[in-house]
């Protein structure tokens, strides 16, 4: 591949506009005018375009929720506790209230199973095993002897109706 060089000498420049007179000065100040005219209606038109978009979304942010309303409704009449719709264009399942377990003081988790296999040999709790045995009952998480593990906090997410659509041409359910 050949590299040309071109200097700045080789090739002839075109002279630079200059103003010559009163009337040249006069058109660069109307040329000004006019650029910044199309400036300030290119921002009216983004404001009024933000405006109204702001408009539209607070009416079907309002519909969206009238709609979701209406799903849930329907959703608590259904008497099957285990109900769930699946439709072309949405689906409706209730997730139940279920408790899960996360490491709250580990130093007490590791002085509680320091002499198991639990506890890592360089004083690490190993967690994901340790909460394998473990169990939540009235509110206490305890070990299969019965035994009541301190150091570990119970989360409990709440149970609710999740409503989902499948937006068009898009890939997979996505919560409304």
């Amino acid at each position: 591949m050949e590299v040309f060089n071109v200097s700045a000498q080789e090739e002839p420049q075109e002279e630079r506009w200059a103003i010559k007179n009163e009337a040249e000065a006069n058109w660069c100040f109307y040329k000004i005018e006019q650029a910044q005219a199309k400036i300030a209606q290119a921002q009216k038109t983004v404001a009024e375009a933000k405006e109204f978009a702001a408009k539209v979304k607070a009416q079907e942010s309002e519909a969206i929720d009238r709609f979701k309303g209406y799903l849930l409704e329907w959703a608590d009449q259904q008497e099957d506790d285990d109900w769930s719709f699946v439709g072309p264009a949405g689906k409706i399942s209730f997730d139940k209230e279920r408790q899960t377990m996360t490491k709250g003081n580990e130093a007490k988790l590791i002085n509680q199973f320091a002499n198991t296999d639990y506890v890592k040999k360089l004083v690490k709790l190993d967690w994901g095993e340790l909460k394998k045995t473990l169990t939540i009952a009235n509110g206490k998480v305890i070990t299969a002897d019965g035994e009541v593990v301190e150091g570990v906090k119970i989360n409990t997410k709440a149970a609710g109706w999740k409503i989902k659509n499948k937006p068009e041409g898009a890939h997979g359910w996505h919560e409304v």
